[in-house]
């Protein structure tokens, strides 16, 4: 567990796997606690593929062994990882699961992390009024257990989903809350989340390089900590903010990358938006991005998707495609 919560991923991985080995075969207690060890490793590497198959035999040997509290949290890191895949509907369903047998043992600890997890496949179903209210109930948990870690990642949240609400206002205080606690208190995961979310929020406001700076500080961080899926994903921004800025070929290394990353982790949604950043380095060619839309993203995703290939290719197809689904969601 030390070696995980210190970003040192592959050790944790062989000291996991080295517990799932030695368990007797009449602790399921002790061989579910390792699969669920080596699920938390496989998602933050990106390896959802393996970290699911972890996540569900982890339910079934916490069942075996009445572990109410460690299927509870087998079922969140199905959830995790089917979104790394982008089957957001998916991992609703999973999160709910680990919300009603969190609630049903009164684990109040966890909760924070429940009711983040599960506002998380909200936000990306494009139900941020949900998502928001989700997140307001992980801070008030977290806050009155008294978890940094956990205050961090609902306000890291919080921030997200005002941006996308168009609260700028409320979003800057929101991250910047983040990274207070994250400074204070050494909290590397949140802390690389709210510097991509603060790019997004200088581009937002105009400032491309500023946006920049948060964007390579992000990256910085989820180095440090092996955060996979987080590397991809501020390498795209990275991406397109050097696109934005003329640079087609610091874009196309930083893009490149993201895509060879994010193909190696399963694909995925993030494969899926690199890809439609890089069509504007490809004469607006968008067949790869198209092809990878046809096998994963929600709705709320792909409407981000499509204004990217909109901006990349010029095509206002792309445009009218996200309007119609604003529209089923709005629905």
């Amino acid at each position: 567990h030390d070696f995980h919560r210190l970003g040192r991923q592959k050790e944790a991985r062989g000291w996991y796997q080295q517990g799932l080995d030695l368990a007797p075969s009449d602790r399921p207690d002790l061989a579910g606690s390792a699969e669920l060890g080596l699920g938390n490793v496989c998602h933050v590497l990106s390896r959802h593929e393996e970290a699911m198959a972890h996540a569900r035999r982890g339910i079934e040997l916490c069942r075996d062994a009445d572990d109410v509290y460690g299927e509870s949290i087998a079922h969140g890191n199905l959830g995790n990882s089917l979104g790394g895949l982008g089957r957001w509907e998916e991992a609703l369903d999973q999160q709910r699961a680990c919300l009603r047998l969190t609630e049903a043992i009164g684990r109040r600890t966890s909760l924070s992390t429940v009711w983040s997890n599960t506002g998380n496949a909200l936000h990306a179903l494009g139900r941020l009024g949900e998502a928001l209210d989700h997140y307001e109930r992980a801070l008030q948990v977290a806050r009155e257990i008294g978890s940094a870690h956990n205050a961090a990642v609902s306000l890291v949240n919080l921030g997200l989903a005002r941006l996308k609400l168009g609260d700028l206002a409320g979003a800057q205080e929101s991250l910047d809350a983040t990274l207070e606690i994250c400074r204070e208190r050494a909290t590397p995961y949140p802390e690389g989340y709210a510097l991509w979310s603060l790019a997004e929020l200088q581009l937002e406001k105009g400032d491309r390089q500023q946006a920049l700076t948060r964007a390579e500080e992000s990256l910085a961080v989820r180095r440090r900590i092996q955060h996979q899926d987080g590397i991809v994903e501020s390498l795209s921004l990275i991406g397109r903010l050097h696109l934005e800025g003329g640079e087609a070929e610091s874009a196309r290394q930083a893009l490149d990358e993201a895509i060879k990353l994010a193909r190696a982790g399963g694909g995925g949604y993030r494969l899926t938006a690199a890809l439609a950043i890089r069509a504007g380095l490809e004469d607006g060619d968008a067949t790869e991005a198209l092809q990878a839309l046809e096998q994963t993203g929600s709705a709320g995703e792909q409407v981000s998707i499509r204004h990217d290939l909109w901006k990349a290719t010029g095509d206002v197809a792309h445009l009218r495609a996200a309007r119609r689904l604003v529209d089923h969601l709005q629905a």
